[in-house]
Parts: structure tokens; C-alpha cells; sequence
């Protein structure tokens, strides 16, 4: 709950010091939690921030769902890093997820 209020209030750097209180008591967050800090970080811009906590939750051996994939593409599009943006989206398709409309039309 803190995670994603503080994510929601635009303090993701907040957020994820949370996230990493979590993992330092031995604990694995959930996809819910790291998508929080993911969308967080999207939402003002800071597509490099994203990419570092999607890539936390990989080596937490979480599955990325849907919205992860979707917050890190229109994060990277947003940003003009279309490449980056497209290697997610076919990340996610190989990851058997199907994209949806706002993965489609951010890249």
C-alpha cells in the first residue's frame, strides 16, 4: 500500500526506497509493487528509471505482466527512444503477452 500511494503521489523515488526495504528483509514484492514504481517513473518521464525497475523485477525472477510492458513502452516512446520502446514491445510478444491498444499506439 505504501509503495503504490506513494507512486501515485508522485514520489517514486519514495517508492521505491519502499521497494528496496522489501528486499533487504528478504522479502520478493510482488509484480503489483514493482509496477507501481515502474508507472511512477513513466509518468514523469524518466523512461531510464523504468527500464532499471523492470529490470529489478526480471532478476527477482517476476513475470511481467501487461502493464509493465505498457508503462516502459509509452515511457521510452514518450521520450523519443523509439528503439528502446519497440525492443520492449517484442520482448513482451515473445514473452507470450498480447499488447494491448496503448502498447500498440505509444510506439
Amino acid at each position: 500500500i505504501m509503495i503504490d500511494a506513494c507512486a501515485k503521489a508522485g514520489q517514486p523515488a519514495i517508492a521505491a526506497g519502499w521497494l528496496d526495504k522489501i528486499r533487504e528483509a528478504s522479502l520478493v514484492p510482488n509484480v503489483f509493487a514493482f509496477n507501481s514504481v515502474i508507472d511512477a517513473y513513466s509518468r514523469l518521464g524518466d523512461a531510464s528509471s523504468a527500464e532499471h525497475w523492470m529490470r529489478q523485477m526480471i532478476s527477482a525472477r517476476l513475470s511481467p505482466d501487461s502493464t509493465s510492458y505498457s508503462s516502459l513502452i509509452s515511457s521510452c516512446a514518450r521520450g523519443g527512444d523509439v528503439d528502446s520502446a519497440v525492443d520492449w514491445l517484442r520482448t513482451m510478444v515473445e514473452t507470450s503477452l498480447e499488447p494491448g491498444q496503448a502498447a500498440f499506439c505509444a510506439v
